[in-house]
């Protein structure tokens, strides 16, 4: 389990990295691309979305918008059920719990952004912090906390 979100995680950063230009050229007829019931739903769910785009994925449709100042990615199957939700926010939104973690095992870095990824009820994070040095992305689920990416900051 713990690799299959790493790997939807991944592809989630990458989304968000590469789809902002993709998600522009979808047109704005959401009806044209989602069906009604989904449709229905993320409305329900998110009636303050803004700047939503629509995309047909394998077996369903994935929106990307923003949602209180938060950067989202739902992915919603045929029937409207969401699968997964992924939100991009600052240091700012991140649960005190998970703050005060990361502040206990890396006291020299501060807290960036943090991804939150929700799927099917388990939620993960991929959260950027940095040092004067270094640039580490961390990875936190029920399996614990660990070093997904470390980076060194180039000094001239």
């Amino acid at each position: 389990m713990k690799q299959k979100i790493t790997v939807i995680a991944t592809i989630i950063v990458v989304f968000f990295a590469i789809n902002k230009t993709q998600a522009q050229t979808v047109a704005n007829d959401n009806s044209a691309i989602v069906n009604n019931k989904v449709q229905a739903v993320f409305e329900k769910t998110f009636p303050n979305a803004e700047r939503t785009s629509w995309m047909p994925v394998k077996n369903g449709y994935e929106a990307s918008f923003s949602y209180n100042g938060i950067e989202t990615v739902v992915g919603y199957n045929k029937a409207g059920r969401s699968d997964y939700i992924v939100e991009r926010y600052g240091a700012d939104r991140l649960s005190s719990s998970v703050t005060a973690m990361l502040n206990d095992a890396y006291k020299e870095y501060d807290i960036v952004n943090a991804i939150e990824v929700n799927m099917n009820g388990r939620i993960s994070y991929l959260v950027n912090i940095e040092s004067k040095k270094f640039k580490k992305v961390i990875r936190i689920n029920d399996d614990g906390m660990d070093v997904y990416q470390d980076m060194a900051i180039a000094t001239h």
